[in-house]
């Protein structure tokens, strides 16, 4: 991107019509703001996929903890009959 004013300059240069010049300024017009809204839409995509992932990934962890618990409760009450009193 740091080389584009150049190449514009030197592009100016080397054009006689009037109609070229025009329709470079107009493409450089048009892709400058496109570039632009595609790089900020780029960036709020990520934060909101990065953010939505980690929604179910918390989602998904708490499951397990939970499943987890659950089995090792049950273990321990099939354990209860056989504990020592003493």
């Amino acid at each position: 991107m740091a080389y584009l004013p150049l190449i514009i300059a030197k592009a100016f240069c080397k054009m006689n019509s009037i109609r070229t010049r025009f329709l470079l300024i107009l493409l450089s017009v048009g892709l400058i703001p496109m570039v632009f809204v595609i790089l900020v839409t780029n960036q709020s995509t990520r934060d909101s996929i990065e953010e939505s992932e980690n929604e179910k990934i918390a989602e998904v962890t708490y499951e397990v903890a939970r499943h987890a618990r659950l089995v090792m409760d049950s273990a321990v009450n099939d354990f209860q009959p056989y504990k020592v009193i003493g």
